[in-house]
């Protein structure tokens, strides 16, 4: 069937089945997404399902989560449900040799959530505190970063100072979302707890992504003490494509952030990801928590794909960034310059330099402008966003 638009036109298309079981067939933010479409309009969910039920929640809502593979049930229908860059080829892989009825999500349905609407149109920037990073993923184009930060000046700053943090918070927009990720894992400068602090004491909303390497128990204590509005765990994994070493220490963090929860009682963490599949120590502590999500990407063309584990995208057209609609996801550099994305590892599209510049000069100069012509044809620029997971055609 044609790709459906809207959600009228999705709750329509899943009416059309009211005597069958309907199935969510993913168990992340876009299962949750949908789960409450049909709550919305009465549908009833039998089973959320998911293809490996290791690194899965066990419920969702008092809905049980189950193995796709071990679903006998011939009047079954599965509503789709992945991360967007993904869909197409797992769907693709799910309808070879199956009878089942599978039905595709509406478009753009991150954005019918209120918080990852929001998400993709605030501005937001994530902040890199340090360059160079001993976790060194397999999948992540350190080297590239390292060279083209290093490459007109070997003695560029390499570590964020908390003044020079404070000086550059202050010139962003209140409404500004600021994300302790980027390029590095953010603990790994030993002032960037001190930055949540000021970050959280200036009325900034803060999210964090983080392996837990660099952190100790007592640094954990003041870390889950902060309001985070998401908290993403990059946890080992068990071909060690991630260099988090799986010590007595790691595990105890591990428990520790595992089991901890916010105010509203809901999970400290809110999901979680990894470079393959989990380590089997690492779903001991995790199991049934929250999910572990595996798909890797090519960071828009900044790595090659070799052993073809990579998701890869080639983007013609007029097109947009369904991760930044305003194209004001940016990430900051430990000596104020602000890049593109958090997929410019090349630092292809310097945006400008937030210690010497004003932010409105920034998100409204020459540079963001030529990108935003060269997404919608008008100029002839080569952008990495046309090799981008993020990327859709307009």
């Amino acid at each position: 069937m044609e790709q459906i638009n809207t959600v009228k036109e999705y709750v329509k298309e899943i009416k059309r089945y009211d005597k069958k079981n309907i199935y969510i067939y993913g168990a992340g933010k876009v299962g949750k997404i949908i789960y409450k479409i049909c709550c919305d309009n009465k549908i009833n969910i039998k089973a959320f399902c998911v293809t490996d039920i290791n690194g899965n929640v066990e419920t969702i809502n008092n809905v049980p989560v189950v193995q796709f593979d071990g679903i006998s049930d011939n009047n079954a229908v599965f509503l789709m449900a992945f991360i967007e860059h993904g869909e197409k080829r797992i769907s693709e892989k799910l309808k070879e040799n199956n009878d089942n009825i599978f039905i595709e999500m509406p478009n753009n349905i991150l954005m019918i959530d209120d918080y990852e609407k929001k998400r993709r149109i605030r501005p937001t920037m994530e902040i890199t505190p340090k360059i160079g990073c001993v976790v060194n993923c397999r999948y992540c184009p350190q080297r590239n970063f390292i060279d083209a930060y290093y490459k007109d000046n070997t003695k560029r700053n390499s570590n964020m100072t908390l003044e020079q943090f404070k000086i550059c918070l202050n010139k962003l927009p209140k409404d500004t979302l600021i994300e302790f990720a980027g390029f590095v894992e953010p603990f790994l400068n030993k002032e960037s707890i001190d930055m949540m602090y000021y970050a959280n004491e200036k009325g900034y909303d803060m999210t964090l992504f983080t392996t837990l390497v660099g952190l100790n128990k007592n640094d954990l204590e003041r870390i889950i003490r902060l309001p985070f509005k998401q908290v993403v765990l990059h946890t080992a994994d068990k071909d060690g494509f991630a260099n988090i070493p799986v010590t007595k220490e790691y595990l105890e963090l591990l428990k520790i952030i595992t089991n901890t929860h916010k105010k509203d009682g809901s999970m400290f963490v809110d999901e979680a990801n990894c470079q393959s599949k989990p380590h089997e120590k690492v779903l001991e502590i995790t199991k049934g928590k929250f999910k572990i999500y595996c798909e890797m990407s090519d960071r828009a063309g900044n790595l090659d794909n070799k052993d073809n584990n990579l998701t890869m995208a080639d983007v013609h057209g007029k097109l947009y960034c369904t991760r930044s609609v305003n194209i004001n996801h940016n990430v900051l550099l430990p000596d104020g310059t602000v890049v593109l994305c958090c997929n410019d590892f090349g630092m292809k599209h310097v945006l400008g330099n937030l210690l010497t510049q004003s932010y409105e000069n920034i998100i409204n100069g020459q540079a963001i402008n030529e990108i935003k012509k060269a997404m919608n044809l008008e100029c002839n620029i080569d952008i990495i966003c046309r090799k981008c997971m993020f990327a859709k055609v307009r």
